[in-house]
């Protein structure tokens, strides 16, 4: 069954067009905005390390239900409204028009957020270069970059509260008079809908990011007071290496393609190395490795 719901696209595409809707367009539309995407991660996943890698698969994973939702609201949004193209101009309801475009002008800021997708790839490849879980002062920078981001996220709110008591960044502490006047135009030209400096889409996001960063610090600080260990399942020896951060499958020889293919799908990738397949130490790496434990098991069983 299909994410997408044909029917509100072929009904929006009747509201506001004589053209008669192909079947299964909006799917087929919607299908390839997603391999554009998946190309670009699976570009970007040639130039991180495992971790990296785990963070895009949730990226492109949360972009497709995203985006999904976003197409379906949109040709929601047009299914309940028809144009006075089609309707005529006679007893046109304006009312129903302007909360028609009052939806609109919300769907596009939504869809221009799920859009930044590329810079969020590109902070992924940045954060994925700065920041190693394996590095011995791994705890050390993640708490200094926790306190930067939640400098910056005071630092927005402030600007803010004092841009809603004055109408105005003049007077704002850490603002000149040139470059406040030079933001108030900014804000009344480009962020005219929300009437502050930062947007609370931009809040929701950075405060996001801090608490994701609290959560891997956590992890990392939960990982040091283990110790490695190994076992053998199936003649695959599982190694859960804390020191390397890393939960790793040795084969005896290589695996075949099948094999390799869905280690690949678990976010598993070769290490010449070590002679592993491995991935990130963290819950969601011992879960992918149980789940191609027990593929292996039932392998072996039929």
């Amino acid at each position: 069954m299909s994410i997408i719901n044909e029917d509100l696209a072929r009904q929006a595409k009747h509201n506001r067009s004589f053209d008669d809707y192909v079947e299964g367009c909006a799917t087929e539309e919607y299908n390839s905005v997603i391999l554009g995407v998946k190309e670009r991660i699976e570009s970007a996943k040639e130039r991180v390390s495992a971790e990296g890698i785990e963070r895009l698969d949730k990226l492109f994973s949360s972009y497709c239900v995203r985006y999904a939702d976003w197409v379906n609201k949109s040709n929601a949004n047009g299914a309940r409204h028809v144009s006075a193209m089609i309707s005529g101009g006679s007893n046109y309801d304006m009312r129903k028009h302007e909360k028609f475009l009052s939806r609109e002008d919300s769907l596009w800021k939504e869809y221009q957020e799920i859009q930044e997708v590329g810079l969020k790839i590109q902070a992924i490849i940045r954060g994925d270069k700065i920041i190693k879980s394996d590095a011995s002062d791994a705890t050390d920078q993640l708490t200094a970059k926790i306190e930067e981001l939640q400098k910056a996220q005071d630092r927005m709110k402030f600007v803010n509260a004092y841009y809603r008591k004055n109408n105005t960044l003049v007077g704002c502490e850490g603002f000149s008079e040139e470059t406040a006047r030079q933001e108030d135009e900014r804000i009344k030209n480009d962020y005219s809908w929300c009437r502050q400096p930062y947007p609370s889409f931009t809040l929701t996001n950075h405060n996001a990011k801090i608490r994701a960063a609290k959560e891997r610090l956590e992890q990392l600080s939960k990982l040091k007071e283990k110790t490695s260990k190994e076992t053998v399942v199936n003649g695959i020896r599982v190694v859960e290496n804390i020191e390397e951060v890393r939960i790793q499958l040795f084969f005896d020889g290589k695996p075949e393609t099948e094999m390799r293919n869905k280690l690949k799908a678990n976010g598993f990738r070769w290490a010449p190395s070590v002679g592993a397949w491995q991935r990130q130490l963290n819950n969601s790496g011992i879960y992918a490795a149980r789940r191609i434990l027990e593929i292996q098991k039932t392998g072996d069983q039929k």
